[in-house]
């Protein structure tokens, strides 16, 4: 690096990226990531879907044949898409294409506590404008060609969890 305020010319080295351990010993740095592309048959159909994320995830990091490994829980940045506790039967959520599961996540979130503001009685429950974020958010969403979800896995025999890589969701784009 230099310096312009004193007169120093520094000559460095990068350090290695930390490693962040996994399962079986495996390990990853910041700037790993786990590809999945959606097929254009996928996109054909609506998107890819939570289950068949979660099977391509499960298929692309395994690191031994013999151990059995579960998603545990899927997010995006602070969203939630996933959890195994919650969700492992909920056959709607599982067949939901993740681009419309990223949508419903930015459009449910809290809209400025407008729940205990209702003074007159009303039902509370009813659907709610957008506000001007949310609706940035999910145009920047719609613009992007990728998704970078933070994936938690569990090893079903030891019930030991780690952090995979970044998975990145490609969505299918003609060219």
């Amino acid at each position: 690096f230099i310096n312009l305020a004193l007169p120093l010319f520094a000559f460095t080295a990068p350090l290695p990226a930390e490693e962040i351990d996994g399962l079986d010993g495996s390990s990853h740095t910041i700037w790993d990531r786990i590809v999945v592309k959606e097929s254009k048959k996928n996109n054909a159909k609506g998107g890819m879907t939570m289950k068949q994320l979660i099977r391509k995830v499960v298929s692309k990091s395994n690191t031994s044949e013999e151990k059995e490994i579960a998603v545990s829980n899927i997010s995006w940045g602070e969203y939630m898409l996933y959890a195994n506790f919650l969700h492992e039967d909920d056959d709607t959520l599982l067949n939901t294409p993740v681009q419309q599961l990223l949508v419903e996540a930015i459009s449910s979130g809290d809209i400025e506590d407008e729940d205990f503001d209702s003074s007159d009685g009303e039902d509370s429950s009813s659907p709610k404008e957008l506000n001007e974020s949310q609706l940035a958010e999910i145009d920047a969403l719609k613009r992007r060609s990728f998704a970078n979800l933070s994936v938690l896995v569990e090893d079903t025999e030891t019930g030991e969890e780690a952090e995979l890589a970044p998975i990145r969701l490609q969505w299918w784009k003609e060219q």
